[in-house]
Formats: C-alpha cells, structure tokens, sequence
C-alpha cells in the first residue's frame, strides 16, 4: 500500500500567511499512520469550532476543497519511545 504523503506541504503556507510555523516531524519518522476515510464528516466536525481565521479551522475553511482533503486525510503520529515497527489503520 502506498501511503500519502502528510498534508504539511499544504499546511505550511496557510499557517505562515498568519504568522505561524509547524510543529511536526518528518514524515518518515511516523510510527503510526491512520487513514481518514471520511474527510468530510471530519470536516464538518471541525467547521464547528471555526471562531477565527487565525485558527486551524479558519485557515483550513479558505481552501479548496482538494487541498483541504489533501490536509485532513491522514494522520501520523509518532512515538516518544522506541516502539513497534510501523502500524497502518483505517479510521
């Protein structure tokens, strides 16, 4: 299985347009990838928290909807600690 890159080439310039940075490792440092098969719901779950276009949500909501998918369909997550090898998994 081919895994998509994260979304922080797209994420990267959104939080820069308000001053802000990423805070993530690389991708090949993840140790846990989940698939998000239903990016809309996620995002309409996150719409409801939309309160400034400063935060993530206000960023995300001035994209098109292929960047926006691109940002939200995949989550990686890292260990603190050596652990297992790497673990995919469908949300």
């Amino acid at each position: 299985m081919n895994d998509p890159a994260s979304g922080i080439a797209d994420l990267a310039p959104l939080l820069a347009s308000v001053g802000k940075q990423v805070l993530s490792v690389d991708d090949a440092l993840a140790t846990n990838i989940v698939h998000v098969p239903l990016c809309q719901q996620k995002w309409e779950a996150i719409c409801g928290e939309i309160d400034s276009k400063r935060t993530l949500p206000g960023l995300l909501a001035r994209t098109d909807e292929e960047t926006r998918s691109r940002i939200l369909r995949t989550e990686y997550f890292t260990r603190p600690a050596p652990g297992p090898t790497l673990t995919i998994r469908t949300a």
